[in-house]
């Protein structure tokens, strides 16, 4: 059981270590990395594309 719940604890550290958080924002333009505030991507849907299951997309304020 010790062993079950170490791996578990294993598994769910390197899932946040590789996890990337990304930005979207009205002034962004999609073909930026989108990696910081200043090089933020412009829609969501190229976000939603890009992000897989553990990241973070962070949305500024504005009209999209």
């Amino acid at each position: 059981m010790r062993k079950f719940v170490l791996f578990i604890l294993v598994i769910m550290y390197f899932q946040n270590v590789f996890a990337t958080e990304y930005f979207v924002s009205v002034s962004g333009d999609d073909k930026n990395n989108g990696l910081t505030e200043k090089t933020a991507w412009r829609t969501i849907t190229y976000a939603a594309t890009k992000a897989v299951a553990g990241d973070t997309v962070w949305i500024k304020a504005g009209d999209y």
